[in-house]
C-alpha cells in the first residue's frame, strides 16, 4: 500500500490547473469549456487530484445547487495559484534566456506621455539593438494581471501594489492638482484650498486606484463632492475641462502642460501624492535589460539638479 506522503509523487500540474479553473469559474461545465476538455474529463481530473491528496476538495452540487470548495479546497486553491504564477515566471524566464533582445513593458497613459519617452531615449542609447514592446493602459489593473502571468517583463504601476507576485521600485511622487480653464473663476488663481475645490463640478477618474483614494480623502476632509463626469482617458479629461464642464482632480503628470486655455492649480491642503513605480515579477530571474530599464526609469524621473550660485 502506498503511504499517504508518497501519493504526492503522482501529482500532475494539469490536475492543479483544472482544479483552479473549476474553483475560479464555479462549475465543472464552465471549466471544461475554458480548458477545451469534456466535462467528464474535468470531473475525472478533480477526482484523481483528490485521491492523490487524500482529501475532498470540492463539494459537488445536487441538482442545480452551487459548487463549493471544502476547507481543504480553499487551502489548495491558494497553492495552485502560487504554482501557476511560478510556472508562468519560469516560462517567461526561458523565453528571455533564449532571446534576450527584447523587453515587454506596460505603461500608464500619463507615464507614456510625460516620462516614458525620456526613459526609452536613454535605454536605446545604451542598448540600440534591443526592441521594447509597449502595452498601454489607462489604469494598472490589466498591466498587473499581465505581469503576474509572465506576459510583461516590467510595468509602470501605482503604489501600493495589490496582493500578487510583485516587487517594485518607486520612481516618482506625483502630486495631485486641479486642472481648470484659465479664464474660469477657479482657474484665475494658481493655488486653491480643498474647500474651494469642493464647490466646483468635478471631473474624476473612473477606475484609477489612487484617484479613488484621493477623492475619498477630499470627501472626508471637506464633505460631499459634485462629480460631473468620470473618465480614464487623459485627452477626454482635458477636453471636458477646456469645454468649461468642470475642474479635474488629477495627478500632475496626467494634467499635462498648462497652455493658453488650461491652468494647473496647486492645492494648499496637500493630498498624498500618487506614487509611481516600476514593477516586475518577483519570482523571475533578474536580467541585465530589466535591471537597466529600472535604473534608467529611476534617474529619468528625478528633477535636474539646481546649479549653486
Amino acid at each position: 500500500m502506498i503511504e499517504k506522503a508518497d501519493r504526492w509523487g503522482a501529482l500532475d500540474v494539469r490536475q492543479l490547473a483544472t482544479f483552479q479553473a473549476v474553483a475560479e469559474l464555479g462549475s465543472f461545465r464552465r471549466a471544461a469549456e475554458s480548458l477545451g476538455y469534456s466535462q467528464a474529463a474535468v470531473s475525472a481530473q478533480i477526482a484523481s487530484l483528490e485521491r492523490v491528496l487524500g482529501q475532498r476538495l470540492v463539494e459537488r452540487p445536487r441538482g442545480r445547487g452551487a459548487m463549493t470548495l471544502t476547507e481543504a479546497g480553499a487551502v489548495m486553491l491558494r497553492h495552485a495559484r502560487a504554482l501557476s504564477e511560478r510556472l508562468a515566471a519560469a516560462r517567461a524566464d526561458l523565453a528571455t534566456a533564449a532571446e534576450a533582445t527584447s523587453l515587454r513593458v506596460g505603461t500608464l497613459q500619463s507615464v507614456g506621455g510625460r516620462l516614458l519617452p525620456e526613459v526609452l531615449r536613454r535605454f536605446r542609447s545604451r542598448y540600440p539593438a534591443v526592441s521594447v514592446e509597449l502595452v498601454e493602459s489607462a489604469t494598472d489593473t490589466h498591466l498587473l494581471r499581465m505581469l503576474g502571468a509572465g506576459e510583461l517583463d516590467l510595468s509602470f504601476v501605482t503604489l501600493p501594489l495589490p496582493h500578487g507576485p510583485f516587487a517594485a521600485t518607486q520612481i516618482l511622487a506625483d502630486p495631485f492638482v486641479a486642472l481648470a480653464r484659465r479664464d474660469s473663476s477657479f482657474g484665475r488663481r494658481p493655488r486653491r484650498a480643498l474647500a474651494e475645490l469642493a464647490q466646483q463640478p468635478l471631473i474624476c477618474a473612473r477606475t484609477c486606484r489612487c484617484g479613488a483614494a484621493a477623492e475619498a480623502l477630499v470627501r472626508s476632509t471637506v464633505g460631499p463632492l459634485e462629480v460631473a463626469y468620470r473618465s480614464d482617458d487623459n485627452d477626454t479629461i482635458r477636453g471636458l475641462v477646456q469645454a468649461g464642464l468642470g475642474v479635474a482632480l488629477v495627478p500632475r503628470l496626467l494634467a499635462g502642460p498648462a497652455d493658453e486655455e488650461l491652468q494647473i492649480v496647486e492645492l494648499k491642503d496637500a493630498l498624498p501624492p500618487r506614487r509611481v513605480a516600476i514593477a516586475w515579477h518577483r519570482e523571475r530571474e533578474a536580467n541585465r535589460l530589466r535591471d537597466a530599464l529600472v535604473a534608467i526609469s529611476a534617474t529619468a524621473s528625478r528633477p535636474p539638479q539646481q546649479t549653486a550660485r
